[in-house]
């Protein structure tokens, strides 16, 4: 550190890694971290910002967002999406490949990539998806950074999707691109029979969504995903995990020395399938929300490390699209807001996870799978200037009007949480502090893809 003074100190903290908890701050410089000390031994700053007895988290990455722009900017966009994040404490979010036209080539790629650095306000990192008619495009898709890519098993508006031969054929070219695939894993042979059935049976209360994913659905995609990319042995990723039943595919691969991990998501870890029809077409997402016994579950996978990560999977749709009929809503939630928050109020706050423990599936963790590590999801020297400093205490009823969303309705609608996110610094820069945007579109860097070498 060769300058006397520094653009932005962080006092007066308690700084949390994923093993440790002390006191004292952190020093930025030109967007990177050039100190972590006590109080006394931090240099003289710009600006200087007063964590008053706060916890200080290395900024939330979340790597799991459908903005959908291009093609739906009437349910998101990045300037909407990366305004949520910053209030949601998000330093980084990874978008996946569900636009118009999908993410399956590098013009699209570039294209979107484009769109982002010209209004995102936060840093950004982008998925590919493949193309089961030209699965060479994956390897370009690498190239130009992407960090990993998306496929359905089921039926997608947006992408094809992938049965058993193509999907084994998918794994084996994603494995040469050294990345992740993630999967939606759920069986759609299955479910179009239930729904089918409860359809001619005239249902069309809200559970009936649950009732026509059932379980088996995720516990069989997820176990022929598991399976074929121990075929292939590619790195595979299962999203969105709704029910711990399903872990014992991955943990057991997993203890074969395969790289297969999963994540779940707030809704799964606050909603059951008893709050369907208070919530509506909110509260319509795929996989559907649970039993009470799979909210436990999750709590004790993330707690014990079987479930690696949690994302927001934030999908908006549009109220109209949410208003529908039963059958005909468009499933996804908004999520990346409140996601920091319900962990906050519902693990921590609620001693089913620690602190730390919080950092290692919201920070550290996401960025180690997905390449952008040790540059996101660390408080060290060297490390871009991405902070989320946090209040345990503070308590406050969730109110779309509150919120940062374009698509206007949250699940979370009237319940009150405990903990928030109340700065969000970025490479530096605060971006949001209170509930407040201060950050400006265009300041968000893409994050390509890079394989962490650790030094020897």
């Amino acid at each position: 550190m060769s300058k006397q003074t520094v653009d932005l100190v962080v006092k007066n903290g308690k700084i949390v890694t994923s093993y440790d908890i002390f006191e004292g701050g952190v020093a930025i410089d030109e967007g990177k971290i050039v100190l972590v000390a006590k109080d006394s031994l931090l240099p003289n700053a710009d600006n200087v910002v007063d964590a008053k007895g706060n916890f200080i988290l290395p900024g939330i990455v979340d790597v799991h967002v459908h903005v959908q722009d291009p093609g739906f900017p009437q349910r998101d966009d990045f300037e909407w999406a990366s305004k949520a994040a910053a209030a949601g404490g998000v330093t980084t979010f990874m978008d996946m490949p569900t636009n118009v036209p999908p993410t399956t080539t590098v013009k699209a790629f570039n294209e979107k990539k484009e769109l982002a650095e010209k209004n995102s306000i936060v840093d950004f990192a982008l998925w590919g998806a493949p193309d089961p008619d030209n699965l060479e495009n994956l390897k370009k898709l690498a190239e130009a950074g992407a960090v990993g890519f998306k496929g359905f098993m089921t039926k997608s508006v947006i992408l094809k999707g992938l049965d058993t031969g193509t999907l084994l054929e998918t794994f084996k070219v994603v494995k040469e691109t050294g990345r992740f695939i993630s999967v939606h894993a759920e069986n759609g042979e299955i479910i179009a029979l239930y729904t089918e059935k409860l359809k001619k049976a005239g249902r069309k209360d809200y559970k009936a969504i649950a009732e026509a994913r059932p379980k088996i659905a995720e516990l069989e995609a997820t176990s022929r995903a598991v399976l074929m990319a121990k075929e292939a042995g590619n790195k595979l990723y299962i999203v969105h995990m709704s029910t711990p039943d399903a872990l014992p595919f991955v943990v057991n691969a997993r203890k074969e020395g395969y790289e297969i991990y999963a994540e779940t998501c707030p809704h799964y870890l606050f909603f059951t399938k008893e709050d369907h029809d208070k919530l509506g077409g909110a509260g319509i997402m795929f996989p559907p929300l649970r039993d009470k016994e799979d909210v436990s579950g999750l709590w004790e996978a993330v707690r014990d490390g079987r479930i690696s990560v949690i994302s927001s999977d934030h999908s908006p749709c549009t109220l109209e699209e949410k208003n529908r009929e039963v059958w005909d809503v468009i499933a996804g939630a908004t999520g990346i807001e409140t996601m920091l928050r319900v962990i906050l109020s519902e693990g921590v706050n609620k001693g089913r996870i620690t602190l730390n423990r919080l950092v290692q599936v919201m920070a550290e963790t996401p960025a180690r799978f997905f390449g952008v590590y040790p540059r996101k999801g660390v408080i060290q020297v060297g490390s871009d200037g991405d902070l989320t400093i946090v209040d345990l205490k503070a308590e406050e009823k969730i109110t779309i009007d509150k919120l940062h969303y374009k698509a206007k309705y949250t699940p979370f609608e009237g319940y009150t949480l405990k903990g928030k996110p109340i700065v969000t610094i970025v490479r530096g820069e605060i971006v949001a502090k209170d509930g407040e945007i201060y950050g400006k579109p265009g300041y968000g860097q893409f994050i390509p893809y890079q394989e962490y070498k650790p030094s020897v």
